[in-house]
């Protein structure tokens, strides 16, 4: 078994820890400047998302708004408008996100010379709630398995 005759100098070990340090520490940065990227990326679908959320709202407020209206109810037709545009301006401030979070993205990906992530540019898969029927059975299943 090796044995150690000399040992190293202060300023030596520093030095070699400091490089160590060093290099670690560009590694977790470049991870983490990848990571504030694919945020900004998924910041701006979720706005999006809410945007698109609050349009599906109004108009169906607004067809609320048109029965009472037509129904001879001014009172509940007024709530209903106040109601629509509170949701529009929601709607307007969603997109205004949505835009500042691509320009971070954009602005990121730019300035540390990153590739956008395959994403980007794509809809979201629709949720369950907002599917119009249930999902269809695979071909595996038996037809009486699958109700």
């Amino acid at each position: 078994m090796p044995t150690i005759t000399n040992r190293m100098r202060p300023p030596a070990l520093a030095r070699l820890l400091g490089l160590l340090m060093m290099g670690s520490s560009c590694a977790g940065c470049a991870m983490m400047t990848q990571d504030v990227d694919a945020y900004y990326r998924q910041m701006a679908i979720n706005w999006q998302e809410a945007a698109d959320k609050a349009k599906r709202d109004a108009a169906s407020l607004e067809n609320q708004m048109k029965v009472f209206a037509v129904t001879g109810e001014p009172a509940k037709a007024q709530k209903f408008q106040r109601q629509v545009d509170r949701i529009r301006s929601w709607e307007q401030h969603c997109l205004k996100e949505k835009v500042r979070f691509e320009k971070a993205a954009e602005w990121t990906e730019a300035h540390f010379h990153l590739k956008p992530p395959a994403f980007v540019n794509q809809e979201s898969p629709p949720r369950l709630d907002e599917r119009g029927s249930r999902p269809k059975p695979s071909e595996t299943e038996e037809p009486s398995e699958a109700r």
